[in-house]
Parts: C-alpha cells; structure tokens; sequence
C-alpha cells in the first residue's frame, strides 16, 4: 500500500490528511483516465486493459502526469513520466506514468483500494460538525475529487456552466457529491451522446474550482473553449 496512507487514524495531523488527499486524488485521475478508455480490448484472463511493462496511466497534460505519478512515489519505487507520441488517425503527444513491471499489479491493486476507502468516505450520510477530523477529511477528499477529475479530463465551460464529461457512473456520483459537500451543487446531465456533471452558477463556479486546482496544465483556459460538447 502506498506509504502515504498507512495506519490512517482519526486524529492524524493536517500534512498526513493532505498526503492521504492525494493519493485519493490519484486515484479518482486512475479512474478517469481508465474509464475512458474504456473502448479498449482487454486481457480475457487478467480483465484489465492490455498495456505496455510498467505504463500505469497516459495522461494530456505533463502537469497531470507529473503529479499523478509523485502519488505513487514510495520507497524502492521508481516512477518516470516518459513523453510518447499516441493516436493512431490523429497524432497527438502524451505523457506516460510508468512504474517497474514488477510493481505494477500492487500498484494498481492500490490505486483501486484508494478509490474505494474515499468513495465510502464520501459517501458518508453522517453529519459531522466543522471541527471534526471526519469532517475535514471528507472536505478534503471533495476537493481532491473535483482537482483529480480536472487535471485529468477535459473540462468544458460555457456562460452559465461548467460540464465536465464523466465516463463512468460512479464518477459522477462521487462528483456530485463532492460539489454539494464543497457548496458548489452539481447534476449529471446527458448532451451531445455524453456524460457530464455540470456546476452552475458560470463565473463564481469557475473561480471556485480554479482555486481548487493547485496548477492546472498549461493552456487550460484555451483548451475549455476549443473542447465544444461533444467534440474530442
């Protein structure tokens, strides 16, 4: 299991919350990016898809990349983001998480336990007052959701919206559930043959979530206006 997450108590100290948050945070970007290649032929025996010795996860962004892979960076572990050129019709530069062949099925194995231990967390109907650990914990894993899915999606904005598409179900449920716990309530809506979770309220939405993400990749702002939806 990733060092970072070992023997979770509820009293733990703020940077130790933080460091779990962001395995959680590379987990929901697993989730993401997986989920959306979904289309690919996978390996009858194992059930994941078919990849490369080593590649954990493909990413857009190097930002994306770089982060996603300092998640699972543990000791004796080695990551690398490596630059590869994908597409097959279309050409396109992608960054590539890769671990040795050796540690992938574990880290794997860990990214899926990860994803489930938030997802319940979130999930949580408890009421728990500001102050609590359970609280801060559960704001937190809120806010690494909607960072994870930004970094690794493509998010589409338009004057009174921001849409996010979502290929997996249980994604959006986590989203929604995000956004309503951080203020910001969010509704799954269908368009253009796709999957989104949308956040109204346009302007004040937008600041919020940029104020979310840490460092979002390079060309963002261009990138939300060019993704129309329905398009790539």
């Amino acid at each position: 299991m990733f060092q970072v997450i070992a023997g979770i108590q509820p009293g733990l100290a703020t940077a130790e919350r933080s460091a779990a948050a962001m395995v959680f945070e590379a987990a929901v970007m697993y989730r993401y990016v997986t989920a959306a290649r979904a289309g690919i032929r996978r390996d009858r025996r194992s059930g994941r898809h078919k990849r490369g010795a080593g590649v954990v996860a493909d990413f857009d962004s190097q930002v994306a990349a770089e982060r996603f892979g300092s998640a699972l960076a543990a000791p004796g572990r080695e990551v690398a983001v490596v630059p590869v050129t994908g597409g097959i019709r279309h050409r396109h530069l992608i960054h590539r998480v890769t671990v040795d062949p050796a540690a992938l099925s574990p880290v794997l194995d860990d990214l899926t336990a990860v994803w489930r231990a938030g997802v319940r967390r979130l999930v949580d109907p408890a009421p728990l007052g500001p102050t609590e650990p359970r609280w801060l914990r559960r704001q937190e894993y809120a806010v690494s959701a909607w960072r994870g899915v930004l970094l690794a999606g493509r998010p589409v904005r338009n004057p009174s919206a921001l849409l996010i598409r979502t290929p997996d179900l249980e994604l959006s449920m986590v989203l929604v559930r995000a956004g309503r716990l951080l203020g910001a309530p969010a509704v799954t809506d269908r368009d253009g043959g796709g999957q989104f979770v949308r956040l109204e309220a346009g302007d004040t939405v937008a600041r919020l979530l940029r104020a979310i993400v840490e460092r979002l990749p390079a060309g963002w702002e261009q990138r939300t206006r060019r993704h129309a939806i329905g398009q790539g």
